[in-house]
């Protein structure tokens, strides 16, 4: 794992760490079917370089583009399109991996199922995986079209993430600070593949990947701003709403700055996810909980083969694949 998760699932106080980043060879690329084997350390920046050009991309990708793909295995990652594609392991074809007694085993939906599903999303704990062989999803365009909608109430907001199913991509951005009339307000956006430009964005360079210096910029922005976290979070609710939907955002509150800050994920089946989300949003604003949220649909069958029964827990050029 490459260390970018929200929650620090790659830390392991007072424990042994392995660190797989050096493998980082793409094996095989099928630009035909869209299959691809890669090593652990291969990041999505690294698959989708290669991937690209040739029409095809990652179905599940989390947040960031610097992830690798063995800690997407280990985490079993979802995206925004999770309610449609479901989670990484679902794209899985096989992995080969070395257990704690030497054994090299090749692993897939076919051959030795259950070790397959219990790797995925096992965070590391029952071995090390030595290669990834997934599918990825053809897609028309390197471009998007988006829809960005303002939601005054939960209430709205449910609505019209309802209304967006089609969507390729779907996010709710929810202000946890927003109370009374106001609490659940946020920002929906919907994201599509666009069938008007086919032919552009399908080259990396043109495609916005970030590159090294912005993300150190970050880090570094990062880093400076943790003394007033709490209050620029605030503020940068108000304006993220005011700028979609001005005039019915109101001021941070001075008497809520600097509190320790702590992520949460709650999953709220549908059939009561309003109610139980007011009682989240408004249990944040009382403990006076840095507050950001983000709301995302998962389908039912997301991950349901790969429940997590053991966890409470440079990209060189890529040969044929083997036969």
């Amino acid at each position: 794992m490459a260390g970018h998760s929200y929650t620090d699932a790659a830390l392991n106080t007072s424990g042994l760490l392995l660190d797989t980043t050096g493998m980082r060879r793409i094996i095989a690329w099928d630009p035909e079917q869209g299959i691809m084997q890669v090593e652990p350390g291969v990041t999505l920046r690294d698959v989708v370089r290669i991937s690209l050009p040739d029409r095809w991309w990652p179905a599940v990708t989390p947040s960031t583009a610097d992830a690798t793909i063995g800690g997407c295995v280990a985490m079993n990652v979802n995206g925004k399109n999770a309610w449609k594609t479901g989670s990484f392991g679902e794209h899985l074809l096989s992995l080969t991996v070395l257990l704690a007694g030497g054994q090299l085993l090749t692993l897939s939906p076919e051959q030795e199922p259950e070790l397959f599903r219990a790797f995925v999303g096992s965070a590391g704990l029952l071995g090390i995986i030595i290669s990834i062989t997934f599918q990825l999803q053809r897609i028309p365009s390197g471009y998007v079209d988006v829809h960005v909608q303002p939601a005054s109430s939960l209430g709205e907001l449910l609505r019209i993430l309802e209304e967006e199913q089609s969507a390729d991509y779907l996010e709710a951005w929810v202000d946890g600070f927003a109370g009374g009339r106001w609490l659940g307000r946020g920002i929906v956006t919907a994201t599509t593949y666009s069938h008007v430009y086919e032919d552009a964005g399908l080259w990396p360079a043109t495609a916005g990947m970030a590159g090294q210096l912005k993300a150190s910029c970050a880090r570094q922005a990062g880093i400076l701003c943790r003394p007033v976290v709490k209050s620029g979070v605030r503020l940068a609710n108000d304006v993220m709403y005011w700028e979609v939907d001005g005039g019915n955002a109101s001021l941070f509150d001075k008497d809520r700055w600097c509190a320790q800050p702590i992520i949460q994920r709650p999953y709220l089946p549908v059939i009561e996810l309003c109610c139980p989300w007011e009682r989240n949003i408004s249990g944040l604003r009382f403990l006076s909980a840095s507050a950001a949220a983000v709301q995302r649909n998962h389908t039912p069958l997301a991950g349901a083969a790969f429940h997590p029964t053991l966890v409470h827990h440079q990209a060189t050029s890529p040969g044929p694949l083997p036969a």
